[in-house]
C-alpha cells in the first residue's frame, strides 16, 4: 500500500513551517492567508499522515510549541520546501532564458552567408530562443551601450572589455562583367584597379581604412557609386555602370559576372563575433553564440 506520507501537500508543509516561526495559529493564518480553523485543519492532517503529534496547543497568544517529533519534522519540511524553492528558481531562470530575445548586430554579407544557416539550426533546437537582427555599422559601440547582445565585426576589436571569436578572413574581389574589355578574366593589378570605375560600400568601416591604406601604397581608388545593398551593386555592375570591389562573402556570381583576384592581395576583412566581456552571458545568448561559431567552422571545413 502507498505510504500516507505521499498524501502530504506542500502547502501543509509551508503552513507548518510558518507556524513553527510564529508559534500562533492566528498569526500563521494572517501570514498565509487562511482562516485559523484552516490552519488547525492543516496541522491535524499532517499529524494524521505522520502518525505523531507535532505541536502542543496551549492558552495565550503565542501558545504553540513543537513536540520533539515536530522539531524533527520541521527539519525535513524545511529541506523539502528548500528543494521546491530551488527547483522553482531554476525553472524561472529557464523560462527567462527560453523567452529572452537575443539581439544580434549584423550586416548584409554575414546575414546571408553565416547567420541564415545558424538561425535555421537555432530554430530546430529544443530550447526556444528568439533572435532579433539589428543592422549596425558600429557593433562595438552598440555592445557597450547595450543596444545589442552579440555583434559581427569586420575588424578585430581593440577594447579589453570586448571579447571576440575570429570566424574567418574574408578577401576582397573585383566583380565585373564577363565581357568587360578592360579586365578580361585574369588577375587585376593594383595599377589596373586604380584606373577602374569602382562601385563599393558606403558605410563599411573596414573599407574606409582599406582605401586609405591603398592610397598610401600608391593605389587610389576612383569610386563612381557607393551603396550598402549588395544586390543593388551586383545589378549596377551587370548594367555596365562600373566594377565592384566587394568582400568574397558579399559576392554572388551571376552568369554574366565574374569575380577576379587582386594582386598584390588586398588586406582581407577579419570577421569576428563579439560580445561584452563585462556582462555574464545569459543561456540564450550563449546558445546563439555557440551555434554561429559551430556553423561557421563547419562551413570552412567543408570548403
Amino acid at each position: 500500500m502507498a505510504s500516507p506520507w505521499l498524501d502530504i501537500e506542500l502547502r501543509h508543509l509551508d503552513t507548518f513551517r510558518v507556524l513553527a516561526e510564529e508559534l500562533s495559529f492566528r498569526a500563521t493564518a494572517k501570514r498565509v492567508g487562511f482562516a485559523p480553523s484552516a490552519i488547525s485543519a492543516h496541522i491535524s492532517l499532517l499529524e494524521q499522515r505522520v502518525g505523531e503529534r507535532l505541536v502542543e496547543r496551549g492558552p495565550g497568544a503565542r501558545s504553540v510549541r513543537l513536540t520533539p517529533a515536530g522539531e524533527v519534522f520541521l527539519k525535513h519540511a524545511a529541506s523539502v520546501l528548500g528543494s521546491v524553492a530551488e527547483a522553482e528558481g531554476a525553472f524561472a531562470h529557464r523560462a527567462r532564458s527560453r523567452a529572452a530575445t537575443v539581439r544580434v548586430g549584423t550586416f548584409q554579407s554575414v546575414s546571408t552567408t553565416i547567420l541564415a544557416p545558424a538561425l535555421s539550426e537555432i530554430q530546430k533546437a529544443p530550447r526556444e530562443v528568439r533572435v532579433e537582427l539589428v543592422d549596425t555599422a558600429t557593433p562595438v559601440a552598440d555592445l557597450l551601450s547595450g543596444a545589442i547582445d552579440i555583434g559581427f565585426s569586420e575588424t578585430v576589436p581593440d577594447l579589453p572589455t570586448v571579447r571576440y571569436q575570429e570566424l574567418l578572413h574574408d578577401p576582397y574581389r573585383v566583380l565585373a562583367r564577363d565581357d568587360d574589355a578592360r579586365i578580361g578574366r585574369g588577375v587585376i593589378s593594383g595599377e589596373a584597379l586604380a584606373a577602374l570605375p569602382i562601385i563599393t560600400y558606403r558605410t563599411s568601416c573596414h573599407l574606409r581604412d582599406l582605401e586609405r591604406e591603398l592610397a598610401v601604397s600608391g593605389t587610389t581608388l576612383r569610386p563612381v557609386l557607393r551603396h550598402d545593398d549588395a544586390a543593388t551593386i551586383h545589378s549596377l555592375v551587370e548594367a555596365g555602370v562600373g566594377v565592384a570591389l566587394l568582400p568574397r562573402l558579399a559576392i554572388v556570381e551571376r552568369p554574366s559576372l565574374h569575380a577576379h583576384d587582386v594582386e598584390p592581395t588586398i588586406r582581407p576583412r577579419t570577421i569576428c563575433l563579439c560580445w561584452n566581456g563585462d556582462r555574464q552571458l545569459a543561456d540564450s545568448i550563449a546558445v546563439v553564440l555557440e551555434t554561429i561559431v559551430a556553423v561557421c567552422e563547419r562551413s570552412l571545413n567543408a570548403t
